[in-house]
């Protein structure tokens, strides 16, 4: 019998393959806020005002560490609950939408962050 609701395993599917994105999110800010990753072509956030000097990515990274992981507890909440949403297959878009959005939102604050920081250094302050 056809329906529109999302068949309950690939919402389980999806929701550990968010829930994996979450948590590499905060594993990755956790890292590099404890400088085990110093300025490199590969991960971070490599923007002009935290590639201007060690001191600038290290200062930026810590100040992106809480919005990042806020990010990343609140997606990976979003993540669990998805499936308990595939009943209605309108809340369950929604729900997906949601953690795309505070993924997104959460990654420009972290950024956000990280800059104002950077730029701290530079200015001497």
């Amino acid at each position: 019998m056809p329906t529109d609701a999302p068949d309950i395993v690939a919402a389980i599917v999806i929701a550990v393959l968010l829930l994996g994105c979450s948590l590499i999110l905060d594993v990755l800010a956790r890292a590099l806020a404890q400088g085990r990753f110093g300025r490199n072509v590969a991960v971070g956030i490599r923007i002009a005002s935290t590639l201007r000097s060690p001191e600038a990515w290290s200062r930026g990274h810590a100040a992106a560490r809480r919005p990042a992981h806020l990010t990343a507890v609140t997606t990976a909440v979003i993540a669990l609950v998805s499936p308990f949403a595939t009943g209605l297959p309108a809340l369950y878009a929604v729900t997906i939408c949601a953690w795309v959005a505070v993924f997104l939102i959460g990654v420009v604050a972290s950024t956000l962050a990280a800059h104002r920081a950077a730029v701290q250094v530079h200015r001497g302050s």
